[in-house]
């Protein structure tokens, strides 16, 4: 294999992992000969395995790609936030895609014209996750 060729494969797999999403590529029948490099890579060696199920947390990813506008700003807010509580103690590791679903579904997708519209949507996303996760602790 090409020097070329293995860095990409490199850099796409570091992506996959900063995303979680690396365990469909090692089930990818087409990666199979490449498996070796999630293993010798060291980005993976001490990379948290924190969220939902694998699907659940795809399927969320993709809706808020494809809904485009705030929705990737409101997932990202409300998955920095629920994570964030699950490893304060405050909820079960299974309630963080329900908490993120949860906040997706009370937002809808804006067009942002400024960045400023971006901000105010984060930190709308983060004030309404604190509230749900707040909800889930009480109970």
């Amino acid at each position: 294999m090409r020097p070329r060729v293995l860095a990409r494969l490199l850099q796409i797999q570091r992506a996959l992992v900063r995303h979680r999403l690396d365990e469909f590529v090692r089930a990818t029948h087409l990666y199979r000969p490449l498996r070796y490099l999630f293993y010798v890579s060291p980005w993976t060696w001490f990379q948290r395995r924190i969220g939902g199920t694998r699907g659940e947390r795809l399927r969320l990813a993709l809706e808020a790609g494809a809904a485009g506008g705030t929705a990737p700003t409101v997932l990202n807010a409300a998955d920095e936030v629920a994570v964030a509580a699950f490893l304060d103690g405050k909820i079960g590791f299974t309630s963080i895609s329900a908490v993120i679903n949860r906040v997706l579904e009370a937002m809808p997708a804006l067009t942002p014209t400024h960045f400023e519209d971006l901000f105010a949507v984060d930190a709308e996303a983060r004030r309404r996750t604190e509230e749900e996760v707040g909800g889930l602790a009480r109970v």
